[in-house]
């Protein structure tokens, strides 16, 4: 069994608590706060946050969070709330100001998981896939072998607890499909239609390329016995009644020789993968499945841990390195990490620290972004941008405007769209995780901790006073988000 995740972020392989509420609110928030709180505040008692010379007060946010029953009364998910102004507030300024935020510098650094996977991409095209080269006296030979073969089948359900006369009509159902099939003038493909294995009839009936071991006994003795262009009699299983079919090599030979090709691709690949392993020493300890799953909780929390999950030559892969790479991958993903077992982690773990490895490796070969790699990826960003400027409701005309105009005009567009984020989460548009750890790299913000323990204790008085029921507040609960190792 895999996970989504290795399958679509790997390229090569090898083989209680809070509410449900609090918790879509930890989730949401939790990547959003770029590198950190501070609380350096020693003046503006009144005051949660500042970001490039605006104020987050106490009694604005007592206000969105007492307006909004969406926002449970816990300190984390204040505390996270002001982190979520503050890369607002960074954003709206540099795009208010007429910022693109699209120099090259930043597309590469927001996207830098994207960067380094076109860039491990073309290595390995170029060691591994571009190298795999056969003619068609190859294709030949080995559809004629038959260890890798195409087969086609039409399947009639029939359960174990059917009545011998319900099996029995199936079967004859089954053998008059067979008929069809045998019958020339697009008899297959007549049968077919009333194929009961719902995947396979839409591809024709194809089950694909299939290797000894992979079904179960009845069939593969049937499917490993037939000629190319014959049709077997009808086979049970214990999934019903099978009529399969071989094609002829001359009706298939384009998929053939895809489907061919893959297999020669993934067997040098093994062979590349295990050098590369042995090249390099990779190691995964025996702890990173759960130190990886403790990460997956909270990826901004564990951003500064120097505990390791691996290694490599010289050199670490640390929980931060994980937890900066879940911050990179679309926010579900987290979740599954928590759920997959030890081995599926393993397995991700040696998949990250192959592609850190193999980019270092192609960098010393040369590779790069090509200007094609480039545009994409400043298309991607450059769609990011807009999305968040729609939900956001930012006017691409603020930058022509008075700068004290413009400067009011921010605190609004922030404002409103936190109060409509808080009842509403699915108009959420996040600021990329790396879009705003820049943009807090270069920019004065802080988050004072007192600030939203008085914001929490307002936002519950408030709440009170609007009619709504006595909630406990949780101002102690929270850890804090600057801890270290863990």
């Amino acid at each position: 069994m895999t996970t989504r995740w290795v399958a679509k972020h790997m390229l090569m392989r090898v083989g209680g608590g809070l509410s449900s509420r609090v918790c879509v609110w930890l989730c949401v928030l939790g990547g959003l706060t770029g590198c950190g709180l501070r609380d350096a505040f020693t003046a503006h008692s009144d005051t949660v946050a500042q970001a490039a010379g605006h104020e987050l007060t106490v009694e604005r946010l007592g206000q969105i969070i007492a307006a909004s029953k969406n926002v449970p009364l816990h300190r984390d998910v204040v505390e996270r709330m002001a982190g979520l102004w503050v890369d607002y507030t960074l954003l709206a300024q540099r795009l208010a100001a007429g910022d693109s935020l699209l120099d090259s510098a930043r597309v590469v650094s927001t996207l830098w998981s994207e960067v380094q996977q076109q860039i491990v991409t073309h290595y390995h095209e170029e060691l591994v896939t571009n190298n795999v080269v056969f003619g068609e006296q190859t294709v030949d030979s080995a559809y004629q072998a038959g260890n890798h073969r195409l087969i086609f089948h039409i399947l009639i359900l029939a359960t174990p607890d059917m009545t011998d006369e319900e099996r029995g009509e199936k079967r004859l159902r089954a053998e008059r499909l067979r008929e069809v099939a045998v019958s020339g003038n697009g008899g297959w493909a007549r049968a077919n239609q009333e194929n009961e294995d719902s995947l396979s009839m839409v591809e024709g009936g194809s089950l694909g390329m299939i290797e000894r071991g992979q079904t179960v006994p009845q069939f593969e003795q049937v499917a490993f016995s037939l000629e190319p262009g014959e049709v077997s009699s009808i086979v049970e299983s214990g999934y019903g009644y099978h009529i399969v079919r071989r094609p002829a090599l001359n009706e298939v030979r384009a998929d053939y020789e895809s489907r061919l090709r893959a297999v020669l691709v993934e067997r040098v690949n093994f062979v590349f993968i295990n050098e590369v392993q042995d090249r390099w020493e990779i190691g995964v300890r025996p702890e990173a499945p759960e130190l990886m799953r403790e990460a997956a909780e909270d990826p901004v929390r564990f951003r500064q841990s120097r505990k390791v999950i691996g290694s490599y030559l010289n050199s670490d892969f640390r929980v931060s390195d994980f937890a900066r790479w879940l911050q990179a991958l679309p926010a579900e993903y987290t979740a599954e990490v928590i759920a997959s077992d030890d081995d599926q982690l393993d397995l991700f773990a040696h998949g990250l620290i192959r592609n850190d490895v193999l980019e270092i490796e192609a960098r010393d070969a040369g590779h790069g972004l090509s200007a094609e790699d480039y545009a994409i990826l400043h298309e991607t960003l450059s769609q990011d941008l807009v999305r968040l400027r729609r939900a956001m409701a930012l006017d691409s005309a603020m930058a022509a405007g008075d700068p004290a105009n413009r400067f009011e005009k921010v605190d609004t567009v922030v404002d409103n769209y936190l109060r409509a984020v808080t009842n509403n989460v699915a108009q959420l548009v996040t600021v990329p995780a790396f879009l705003a750890e820049s943009l807090r790299s270069e920019m004065e913000w802080e988050v004072s901790s007192s600030g939203v323990n008085r914001a929490l204790e307002r936002g519950a008085r408030l709440r009170a006073g609007l009619g709504g029921a006595a909630e406990t507040v949780s101002p102690s609960d929270s850890i804090p988000a600057n801890q270290g190792d863990r």
